[in-house]
């Protein structure tokens, strides 16, 4: 063994000997609390919460116990190996296991003393250490404590044994301690179950209540008593502070109340609303009772008569009243002497008399771009209309001049710069330099007037493409000008509670639109709620090319109900100055408002004209609509169910002279690109090219890339300025808020707060962070995203590395991504064809196995602490980072370092790394078992030097699967459906390695009957080969099918549609009977031949190619490799302009495919 070689075995046995003793030390630590708990009970909650992590413990340190005795075996010093430490650890584990068990069985500690009377007595002051047993005594005499039967007892041993039996207890279900979120009209069950369960134990001392009560509170509970220290003589303080601010009778009976008085209204008597209905009202009921107010009635009566006063006159009788519980009269006889008040002070005008004086103008434009679709109303004033026009003297504004339209550009131009006209709003006394509108012209987005718009600057025409059907022109409008006699329009509106950023909920006012295919929100509502608005820059159009305006961004929203918490709509919306006008456009009559009376309104005050702050549009109005009508005359608007209540929607006949109308906007955001990746993966793109652009990354990458003692790889930040340059403020208090919301969603679900204290501390305890050793530069905000489960709850942490700082600006903004160094998916799984014997693997914690540059690491600051009662603790991540803009460059930079590096006598672990690795998967083979048991290995031996290991292990031979621990294994996928076979996936396609050969399954849950439900249905098909090709073709022939129908989104599918689409849904499931060999019968450097196949129809055109491989027999044998399919064009083409397309189509496919097979075999003749 060299010199090297030797130092670097020192170091890999001095890395597990360190490895081995932490996991020693933290085992110690546990066993000694057991040991203290004897003697000192305050011990006892510490010891309940770390005994669970001895299994994870046990296991960290027998594998780390293997890692070392596998070292000092390859170093011949095992008579080194510290064996007795094995079973030390054993016998610790399960003493403080055992001690722990014992403890939580009797932590309720009392002895039960049946007595033949019947009657129990309940012994307080057991040692926690004795066994619990019941213990029947007979009725003889004895001196007592007053019980039937005399029993006498210290405990259960000093009874006499002629007259006492000692039974094994019964074990009963724990009894959960209830949760309190700060609700007030739950304080009081709250309260009464912790003081009956907790409060009053005397078994239980003053620290363990306190953490029992901690446990309990959440939300706003918690944080009333977040800042009392957890200690033994503070428990008091803290139940006194939950009292001070709970215990309050009146408030709680006057929410109650108001719970009971908004309860909704059962729309239908089925099961679940009676139910829901008898829950509130007893609920409610019976704690009013418990209460024992004095005249509740009239207490009601009050509170009924306080909800019709405004807010200020509440806080003036709020602040004159006493203590206890006011009366109906109390309330009179306050508004009396504020009605005497008011008769004594002069009127002012009201503010809607004040508005009426003044001229609203307000009009909302869009900017055409034609990619994406999308709808918000906006609305236009007619008394623009009534203008008079300069150019005819005609009762329109200038730019619906049909003279003006009629002149030519130049003429156009030439009589508004005579005229001093503005060439961008279209009106007199000012230029466009001090113009104050928002219009820009709908061809450029320039600040002109499109009919202004000069000719040179005009758009390009569309060029045909033989690949894309022709986009749909729709008939758009933009304003309109009610007549005397037309009718009031009422849209649906509906007050809701949307949270604000600390949770506090606040009642905005919503329109509800099905027109709008875009939900928005009002700046001054998204600021009232503090919202975070993130950056908006594509263009925004409207109908008829009218421009909206002033799009500030987009934001996180959430709403849910008044009356109820669920349901939850979490949704994104556009940010505007303003959505629409006040709605309705003018009050309605009290005739029609009296028509829906019987309703429960989701907007009771739908009648009055009001601003609106949120638009919630058709992304929403299928979940907020439950599908109920209530119809109250042929004349009248109709009534709709909804979530939020019944709202009210229609035309009203109405006379009036003039008001403005709304009308749908288009927004420039599609739903069109849903369909990018599903289009993406069918485009057969020529073989990637080499880049060009990649010299200022990789010249970073080669001046910071070193090699660590370890044998890991240390790489730089690739920063796009020099570091000192790079300033991020406010940067920790954005991560301290984010970290804020993040522990309170912790707090409030103790299973992922579980999970994600496990993870951070394994990313602690793997090296992989590390307290900070110097000031943090940019703090990295983290969230988790979970996906609950019974069996295996998944967590994955986020770092948000583009979170902004108080300048706007986020670490990714300052980085450069790197170029792409990523291979095709379509290059791996071709490649993976090609060898008999296959097998897959996962790079594990790929990320993570490389470091990042010391000088680099106080730019990957986070915030961190276990428990609120913690001091919030700073730390540096040391490794790369997923949520970093560079990280894929640089993990995947660092697998092609060791490929040039560490590869020079291993060829085929060099083209593994190279081409056969796809992110961290590895799918590789070869044309021996025995070669690829060498290969296996040598992965296996390079890897582990730079620090990597390798899992998920899955092969079609068994010996490969053999050199591999069980757990190192990938598992085979359930089946949870009929049919659904076992087997792995390789790159998103199911392999079943069992029998070698590609499967599939698509099994939908229901059929949907519309456009949105065909898409989600289709994208759900994953086939990059092509080995589906016609199931692919026929479902993108229906998805056309639906676009030149030009139906909506959800809108249900013509007949001539629903036929051809039932059937297919049918058939889908047929698919799982589909087997595709994987092997294609190859070996290295065999001799092939490509056939090639297209032809066109009516329809579309398709091109398939497949391989043809003689053998050193001879023997010939035919595989497919894959198929493209394309779509005809809306416009009709010719059969043998199509014939061509797919020649075209075969051509490039067949390059694509050479260009991949060239290398590893012999093609020796293309056929087409």
């Amino acid at each position: 063994m060299s010199s090297d070689d030797q130092a670097r075995a020192n170091r890999l046995k001095r890395r597990c000997e360190i490895r081995r003793k932490n996991c020693v030390n933290k085992i110690r630590a546990v066993y000694d609390l057991a040991v203290r708990s004897a003697a000192d009970s305050t011990v006892v909650p510490q010891l309940l919460v770390l005994v669970d992590t001895l299994d994870q413990l046990m296991s960290s340190f027998n594998t780390e116990d293997e890692a070392l005795l596998n070292q000092l075996i390859d170093m011949e010093l095992d008579a080194e190996y510290p064996d007795r430490e094995c079973v030390e650890m054993l016998e610790m584990v399960s003493f403080a296991q055992a001690t722990a068990n014992r403890l939580m069985q009797y932590c309720a500690p009392q002895t039960i003393l049946s007595v033949h009377g019947g009657s129990q007595v309940f012994l307080n002051n057991v040692d926690v250490n004795e066994p619990q047993t019941n213990v029947h005594a007979s009725n003889g005499a004895g001196a007592g404590d007053g019980s039937p039967g005399g029993v006498q007892s210290n405990n259960a041993g000093s009874l006499r044994s002629n007259s006492v039996q000692v039974i094994k207890p019964t074990r009963l279900p724990e009894i959960p301690l209830p949760s309190f979120y700060g609700d007030i009209y739950k304080w009081i069950s709250f309260r009464d179950r912790f003081a009956a369960m907790v409060d009053r134990r005397s078994t239980l001392s003053d620290i363990e209540k306190f953490y029992y009560l901690v446990g309990c509170c959440k939300g706003d509970a918690l944080d009333a008593i977040r800042g009392i220290p957890v200690a033994d003589h503070n428990y008091k303080l803290a139940w006194s502070t939950l009292k001070e601010r709970f215990d309050k009778p009146r408030l709680v009976a006057c929410s109650l109340i108001e719970r009971l008085l908004s309860a909704p209204r059962a729309s239908s008597e089925t099961l679940a609303e009676l139910n829901k209905l008898l829950v509130i009202f007893d609920e409610g009921v019976s704690v009013l009772k418990s209460m024992e107010i004095p005249n509740l009635g009239d207490f009601i009566l009050f509170s009924i008569a306080s909800r019709c006063l405004p807010t200020s006159s509440i806080k003036l009788f709020e602040a004159q009243l006493a203590n206890g519980f006011p009366t109906v009269q109390d309330l009179l006889k306050f508004v009396k002497s504020r009605v005497a008040i008011l008769e004594c002070i002069p009127r002012e005008p009201t503010s809607k008399q004040i508005n009426e004086l003044k001229n609203h103008k307000g009009a909302s434009y869009s900017v055409k771009k034609p990619p994406i679709h999308s709808s918000m109303v906006a609305s236009s004033n007619p008394s623009q209309a009534s203008q008079s026009c300069i150019c005819c003297k005609g009762t329109h504004v200038l730019a619906s001049c049909p003279k003006f339209k009629s002149w030519t550009l130049e003429t156009r131009s030439n009589w508004a710069r005579d005229q001093r006209i503005c060439f961008r709003c279209l009106r007199t006394g000012h230029w466009v330099s001090r113009c104050k509108s928002s219009i820009v012209c709908g061809q450029c987005s320039r600040r002109h007037h499109s009919l202004l718009h000069p000719a040179s600057s005009s758009g390009r025409p569309r060029e045909e493409n033989t690949s894309n059907a022709e986009q749909m022109d729709l008939p758009t409008t933009s304003s309109l000008l009610s007549q005397n006699t037309s009718p009031s329009v009422i849209l649906g509106t509906a007050l809701i509670h949307m949270p604000d950023s600390t949770g506090v909920l606040h009642t905005v006012r919503a329109l509800i639109d099905s027109a709008s295919q875009i939900s928005a929100i009002t700046a001054e509502c998204s600021n009232r709620l503090g919202l975070r608005i993130k950056k908006w820059t594509v263009p925004v159009s409207g109908i008829g090319g009218v421009s909206v305006p002033n799009v500030l961004g987009i934001v996180q929203c959430r709403a849910q109900p008044r009356f109820s918490p669920d349901p939850v709509f979490n949704f994104e919306a556009w940010v505007f100055s303003t959505i629409t006008t006040d709605m309705p456009r003018h009050p309605l009559t009290k005739s029609l408002v009296d028509k829906y009376k019987h309703l429960a309104l989701a907007d009771p005050s739908f009648a009055i004209p009001g601003s609106i702050d949120v638009l919630l549009g058709a992304d929403l109005f299928s979940e907020i609509l439950n599908g109920k009508r209530v119809s109250v005359g042929s004349s009248y608007p109709a009534a709709f169910g909804t979530v939020f209540g019944w709202t009210i929607i229609g035309a009203a006949p109405h006379t009036i002279s003039h008001w403005p109308v709304s009308c749908p906007t288009s927004l420039t955001v599609s739903c069109e690109t849903l369909l990018h990746k599903f289009w993406e993966i069918e485009e057969p793109d020529t073989a990637p090219e080499e880049f060009t652009t990649t010299g200022q990354c990789e010249s970073m990458f080669q001046r910071g890339c070193v090699r660590v003692n370890s044998g890991r790889y240390s790489v730089p930040l690739l920063f796009r300025q020099p570091t000192p340059q790079v300033n991020f403020t406010g940067s920790r208090a954005v991560a301290t808020k984010r970290f804020g919301q993040l522990e309170k969603k912790l707090m409030s679900d103790q299973r992922l707060r579980s999970l994600y204290c496990q993870f951070m501390a394994e990313y602690q305890s793997d090296g992989h962070m590390s307290p900070a050793s110097s000031v943090g530069l940019y703090f990295i905000p983290h969230h988790a995203v979970y996906r609950p489960s019974e069996t295996n709850p998944k967590i994955r942490v986020v770092f948000d590395a583009s979170a902004k700082d108080y300048s706007g600006t986020s670490l990714n903004d300052v980085l450069f991504p790197g170029p792409k160094l990523q291979q095709d998916v379509v290059d791996v799984l071709l490649l993976f064809r090609l060898s008999r014997f296959a097998f897959t693997c996962d790079i594990s914690k790929m990320y993570r196995q490389i470091l990042i540059s010391p000088e680099h690491r106080p730019f990957q600051h986070v915030l961190w602490r276990a428990s609120p009662e913690d001091e919030l603790q700073a730390f540096e991540l040391n490794t790369v980072t997923y949520g970093v803009n560079c990280s894929p460059f640089l993990a995947i930079r660092v697998l092609h370092q060791i490929a040039d590096m560490e590869c020079d006598g291993f060829p085929f672990v060099r083209e593994a790394l190279l081409f056969h690795t796809y992110v961290d998967d590895i799918c590789v083979g070869a044309d021996s078992e025995a070669a690829a048991i060498q290969l296996q290995s040598d992965l296996i031996t390079i890897l582990r030097h730079s620090g990597m290991e390798l899992k998920k292990w899955t092969s079609n031979i068994e010996s490969v699967l053999n050199n591999v621990p069980n757990e190192d294994r990938a598992c085979d996928a359930l089946s949870f459906h009929d049919g659904d076979s076992v087997g792995s996936k390789v790159l998103g396609i199911r392999w079943d390695h069992h029998d070698d050969s590609f499967n599939y399954f698509v099994k939908p849950e229901t059929l949907v009957t519309t456009k949105r439900g065909m898409l989600s249905l289709i994208a759900r098909i994953f086939d990059p080969l092509g080995l589906l090709a016609p199931v692919i073709f026929q479902a993108k022939h229906l998805m056309q099918s639906v676009w030149k129908a030009n139906i909506a989104w959800d809108e249900n599918l013509p007949n001539d549609i629903l036929k051809p689409w039932t059937q297919f849904v049918t058939d889908l499931p047929e698919l799982q009977r589909v087997r595709i060999p994987r092997f294609v019968h190859t070996r290295r450097g065999l001799r092939c031949v490509l056939c090639g196949f297209c032809d066109a129809s009516e329809r579309g055109y398709a091109a398939v190619v497949y391989i043809k491989s003689l053998d050193f027999c001879e023997r010939p044998s035919v595989s497919l490799l894959g198929a493209k399919t394309k779509l005809a064009p809306v416009k009709a083409y010719t059969i043998p302009r199509m014939e061509l397309c797919a020649a075209v189509l075969l051509a490039r496919w067949m390059a694509r495919l050479k260009n991949i097979l060239d290398g590893r075999l012999q093609i020796v003749d293309t056929l087409a």
